[in-house]
């Protein structure tokens, strides 16, 4: 079971790197991803997941370290 903690610890730190070189990119390079309600929904859908991915990778590295804890308690 340590093993399987030691994964997630390492995915989730793999997990926030991402997200914050994802978000420092954007703020460097100033790319915003702006939903365009006449565009079509795939697009839009798109963006929006595009703008929000930061936030993704942010929570499953949260998800990971809980599971992390959980795998060190007895």
């Amino acid at each position: 079971m340590l093993i399987f903690g030691i994964m997630c610890a390492v995915i989730a730190t793999l997990m926030f790197s991402l997200a914050f070189w994802i978000y420092h990119r954007r703020k460097v390079k100033n790319i915003k991803y702006v939903v365009d309600e006449n565009g079509k929904y795939t697009h839009s859908l798109y963006q929006t997941f595009m703008k929000q991915l930061p936030l993704i990778f942010s929570l499953v590295g949260i998800v990971c370290i809980i599971v992390f804890i959980k795998a060190l308690l007895p």
